[in-house]
């Protein structure tokens, strides 16, 4: 048995597009008017990052994926995203969030600030109430 390696292109892509997410997350300016657009697209291309990542593994011959990849129980994390937003999108509330003096979300009785409100946080996601 070999050590596995992962494809080198898609895994620095995954590398690239995680390190991009970390810094519109974490290190983008309050004052920027396009912070929430790129924290969105950072997301979105760690997503497709993983997912072609995924799909490069799958091609790979068997003998060079990961040990039980191909077993029935496991999957690749990809696999059931659609099914997953569908899920989430039947949870949304279509009303929009409410905070009072704390920060809390009144609408969805919500008492956390970190984090969010999940109804806010789907949302922000592209997500919206009952369709995905």
């Amino acid at each position: 048995m070999a050590a596995y390696f992962p494809p080198v292109d898609e895994h620095e892509t995954v590398i690239k597009a995680a390190l991009r997410a970390i810094q519109a997350d974490h290190y983008g300016r309050a004052d920027d008017p396009h912070a929430d657009a790129e924290q969105q697209y950072a997301r979105e291309q760690l997503a497709l990052a993983a997912r072609a990542l995924g799909d490069a593994v799958d091609q790979q011959p068997a003998d060079d994926q990961p040990i039980r990849w191909e077993d029935a129980g496991i999957s690749p994390a990809h696999a059931h995203i659609e099914e997953l937003q569908q899920l989430v999108a039947d949870f949304i509330d279509p009303d929009p969030c409410e905070f009072d003096h704390h920060g809390y979300c009144q609408a969805h009785y919500w008492s956390a600030i970190e984090p969010a409100c999940p109804h806010g946080r789907a949302k922000k996601l592209g997500l919206q109430a009952g369709a995905a």
